[in-house]
């Protein structure tokens, strides 16, 4: 099996791409986005992330970001480079990330809502995609798109979901097969050297916490990745029973599952020469 069949066969048991099979997300964001900042999985990994980007910009640069969501790396790029274009497909989340880009006051971004295969954009320095991989199942096209419009640079962060021993023990107690998250940064990168592109990697580990808004937002979004939809109301006792037992309340009112080890990756590649791809 080479990589690119290997990622599809992946997607096709992964909990977070069915959930960008039923709607691209937007059910979920349209009621979460506007904290998704806050519940983002802050800390070391994501601002050695940040700051790995940040190192390879120069200010005469110009960013194309594919899904960009509320902005995390945005705002902070768009400060340091001469334009960002962005394309995002949710409209919460291109919303939020408007409203954070005027308190920053931040002019040099133009956003395009569309999924990434349908976008009609231009060539740019630097073509960055940040946390959003797990969105595409032909991978391999999603990814010669992408380096088609980068002329200097190609960067992409992906990432191991650390929480899986969780979803194994929510598993045994409601007697269904264990989750999967789908393919990591390993099979990402097999897919670009099968593709040709060696690029470089940087794997920063870390801790983060899972935060939900409340009990019912924890529910709902492990009910959804359990398969109890659907409604099969005892397994979902059960499981809101499991998560209750879990939850530690926080200072600010939301509910935590606790730490647990992230290992995130920043692949990057530089072209020797200009990137030849069409305007």
């Amino acid at each position: 099996m080479n990589p690119v069949q290997e990622w599809k066969k992946l997607q096709n048991s992964s909990f977070l791409y069915k959930a960008v099979k039923l709607d691209q997300e937007e059910s979920y964001w349209k009621k979460y986005a506007v904290n998704y900042d806050i519940r983002r999985h802050q800390g070391k990994g994501i601002e050695e992330e940040l700051q790995i980007v940040l190192n390879l910009l120069t200010e005469d640069m110009s960013v194309l970001e594919i899904g960009a969501g509320t902005g995390i790396f945005t705002k902070h790029i768009a400060k340091k480079v001469k334009r960002v274009t962005v394309v995002e497909p949710s409209p919460s989340m291109i919303r939020v990330m408007k409203d954070n880009l005027e308190q920053k006051g931040i002019k040099n971004v133009r956003i395009i809502q569309s999924n990434w295969e349908e976008a009609e954009v231009g060539l740019h320095d630097m073509v960055l995609a940040a946390g959003c991989l797990y969105v595409f199942y032909d991978i391999d096209t999603a990814l010669a798109k992408m380096i088609k419009k980068a002329k200097k640079l190609f960067v992409l962060t992906h990432g191991i979901n650390g929480c899986g021993n969780i979803y194994k023990e929510a598993a045994e107690l409601t007697g269904m097969e264990p989750v999967l998250s789908g393919p990591d940064y390993v099979h990402l990168y097999n897919v670009l050297c099968h593709m040709g592109i060696y690029a470089n990697v940087n794997i920063i580990r870390s801790t983060g916490d899972i935060i939900y808004e409340d009990m019912d937002h924890a529910v709902n979004i492990w009910t959804e990745r359990m398969g109890l939809i659907p409604l099969k109301e005892d397994k979902i006792q059960m499981l809101r029973g499991y998560l209750e037992s879990r939850m530690k309340l926080l200072k600010s009112g939301r509910f935590s599952l606790g730490s647990y080890e992230r290992i995130n990756s920043t692949i990057w590649y530089a072209f020797n020469d200009s990137n030849s791809g069409e305007a």
